[in-house]
């Protein structure tokens, strides 16, 4: 009996194959849920990124028509302070504003590269669009 109760005093002390195969089980489990969400919320915050640098643009272009009497027409990093007055792209996001019209409005389109949706505006209707 002295033997049988030293191999269980020192089995007591470890882990067994069993509870270690459990937890690396439920940490799976937990991680194949985990990461597409992860994925999920990545692409909507690009999504907003884009959006957010479209609003911008068009509040820096408002302030460029108010400063120098005209619409400016640029593309991604043309597009920073001081062309159009006060806007600065966020990395990784694509815009292109175009003056119609003969000056008297403009339209403007953004994306993020890691994003799924394009934003637009046109100053004529101002009206903000999107489409995926």
């Amino acid at each position: 009996m002295e033997k049988s109760e030293k191999l269980l005093a020192r089995n007591d002390q470890a882990f067994t194959l069993i509870e270690l195969l459990v937890v690396v089980s439920i940490i799976l489990v937990i991680a194949t849920i985990a990461i597409p969400q992860y994925a999920l919320y990545k692409k909507g915050s690009h999504n907003k990124m884009a959006r957010s640098d479209l609003r911008n643009l068009v509040t820096a272009q408002e302030a460029t028509f108010i400063d120098q009497d005209l619409y400016v027409s640029c593309s991604n990093s043309n597009c920073n302070h001081p062309t159009v007055t006060g806007f600065q792209l966020s990395r990784n996001v694509s815009v292109i504003c175009e003056v119609v019209e003969n000056g008297e409005s403009y339209s403007c389109e953004s994306r993020h590269q890691g994003g799924t949706i394009t934003y637009n505006y046109n100053s004529a209707t101002n009206i903000f669009s999107e489409q995926e």
